[in-house]
């Protein structure tokens, strides 16, 4: 039985290590989209993690759960300063962005 315990153990974390890699991939590209659209830096070619959190889907009936993912990036339009956005992800779906001064905020 403890065996059986231990190999669930790592299959979730294994699960939730790849979903995490994939989530993140698919933020950094959406926030290279968006700079590259309004002819912005992405500076460091990078963005981070800033949250983790757990949320309960309200809109499907049964009992469901997502984990959700704030990411940060830094951009410039001069190359001089720098402005910071964020990246909302539901699971590995963005629901919200925001460029300020750039984009307004939507949720997607």
């Amino acid at each position: 039985m403890t065996s059986l315990l231990f190999f669930l153990f790592l299959a979730g974390l294994g699960w939730f290590w790849f979903d995490s890699l994939r989530a993140h991939e698919i933020a950094k590209g959406m926030s290279k989209k968006l700079c590259q659209h309004y002819q912005l830096q992405l500076l460091d070619d990078t963005i981070s993690l800033k949250r983790l959190t757990l949320h309960r889907d309200r809109t499907h009936p049964k009992l469901r759960f997502y984990l959700q993912r704030a990411y940060h990036f830094e951009f410039t339009a001069d190359g001089a300063g720098r402005t910071q956005g964020q990246l909302l992800m539901k699971g590995t779906r963005p629901v919200f962005i925001d460029l300020p001064g750039y984009y307004e905020r939507v949720i997607v």
